[in-house]
């Protein structure tokens, strides 16, 4: 398959010309308001991919056909936050001040006495790329949701918050975990721990966060109370599950799964992203923001090395990553569109 050369050197002037003017609205506050410093670019140069192979869309309004070009991008569609204090916006840089009265859940991770303990998450979609890149939004479909989009807030939803009603929504769920409670199952996520590790998460073991094991049952604000990043990514798999469940978060990649847990055909996402009842978990990417400083983004599921020594009791437990999606397009004959809305 020939490849299309992509001037990266070009593409980094051009985002240096654009952020630097972004860069001027964002002198303190939350990490949110540092993008223009707290995001790994380099990874959205390496990920993307232009070819020459070509393909087709239907044109919604006639039986006709678009042909296009295939290509690959990986852009940060928000951030997932999360916090042991209630109403805690981390990447805003914002705490309700009646919080405490209002939500009961409140602890720290760091208690030598526990073994779970309860985060609050959030996802608020702001794709950055799409923002700062409005230009070429005809060329490379980049998110173009509306910035500052609260879609999941934990404190108000009753099944985060509560193991009973948590339970109840899963065994409704198209495709549920619960079933996945065994040793035999729980033992499968040892294979995905090495596959994670390596950077290929499986897909079909939607049940598994890696090596972070088995997250059967409820999708609660629950969990093994280790390192705040790991806890913070296992409540993130959560909640992008979830989000899945509910056509909140669709798949937008061509992913492999060697298990289908849907039983049926798997419609391609190269013209517009499709509903998916679980997450897709190779598609996902989250990028740790602290201290004004770019870490690497990574998928789910690697080993815990790569959280150790970054964070530090100052900072309240409290974490924020960036999510990247990963998302495979028909250039040229597929409509650009958000993921999240009509526009």
């Amino acid at each position: 398959m020939t490849r299309m050369t992509i001037n990266k050197k070009f593409l980094h002037v051009t985002f240096a010309v654009l952020l630097f003017s972004s860069s001027l609205i964002a002198r303190t506050g939350g990490e949110v308001y540092k993008f223009y410093k707290n995001i790994d670019y380099d990874f959205f140069f390496d990920k993307l991919e232009v070819s020459f192979d070509i393909c087709k869309c239907e044109i919604e309004t006639s039986d006709q056909w678009l042909a296009g070009f295939k290509y690959t991008l990986v852009e940060p569609i928000g951030f997932i936050e999360s916090s042991i204090t209630p109403m805690h916006f981390v990447g805003l840089d914002i705490k309700t001040a009646d919080a405490k009265k209002l939500m009961r859940k409140q602890g720290t991770s760091r208690k030598g006495d526990d073994s779970t303990t309860f985060r609050h998450a959030h996802f608020i979609i702001f794709p950055v790329l799409g923002y700062t890149l409005g230009l070429v939004q005809d060329f490379f479909c980049f998110e173009r949701a509306s910035v500052f989009n609260m879609a999941y807030i934990s404190e108000v939803i009753p099944s985060h918050n509560n193991d009973l009603v948590a339970l109840a929504e899963e065994t409704v769920k198209p495709v549920s975990k619960i079933w996945f409670a065994n040793p035999v199952a729980e033992a499968a996520c040892g294979a995905d721990c090495a596959s994670s590790t390596a950077g290929y998460p499986i897909n079909s073991l939607y049940w598994c966060d890696g090596c972070r094991g088995s997250v059967t049952g409820s999708d609660t604000g629950w969990s093994r109370a280790s390192e705040p990043l790991e806890d913070t990514e296992s409540v993130a798999f959560r909640v992008i599950n979830r989000m899945h469940a509910y056509s909140g978060m669709l798949k937008t990649k061509e992913s492999t799964f060697a298990y289908n847990p849907v039983g049926s055909h798997m419609k391609s996402s190269m013209c517009e992203a499709r509903y998916f009842p679980v997450i897709v978990k190779d598609q996902y990417y989250l990028q740790l923001a602290k201290e004004d400083k770019s870490w690497d983004a990574k998928n789910f599921g690697k080993i815990r090395f790569q959280y150790d020594f970054k964070t530090d009791p100052t900072d309240e437990d409290s974490v924020f990553f960036w999510l990247w999606r990963e998302r495979n397009m028909c250039g040229g004959a597929a409509k650009c569109r958000s993921t999240f809305n009509d526009q």
